[in-house]
């Protein structure tokens, strides 16, 4: 995990921000989540394998055995940006 676990609003919308430097070597990569423009977590975690980023997925991570049912979540300006967009 590179950030988290992080408590989100429910039955509301919100802004979620992810800032990401992608590196494979632990304290070169960066990772910040942020919730209606205050940070909520980050972390130097390697996040990257050094292969090139040709896609992006947006969405939930699958659940593991065990935990909660899956929830609803919709994305309504999922986009990628070399500058904080901010909230909304």
């Amino acid at each position: 995990m590179l950030v988290g676990p992080l408590n989100l609003p429910e039955g509301r919308c919100f802004w979620v921000e992810v800032h990401q430097k992608l590196s494979n070597v632990n304290g070169e990569a960066l990772n910040e989540v942020f919730v209606d423009g205050v940070k909520a977590g980050a972390s130097t975690t390697a996040n990257s394998r050094g292969r090139v980023v040709n896609n992006i997925r947006y969405g939930l991570p699958a659940l593991a055995p065990g935990c909660s049912g899956a929830s609803t979540i919709y994305f309504d300006d999922p986009s990628i940006s070399s500058v904080q967009r901010g909230t909304h």
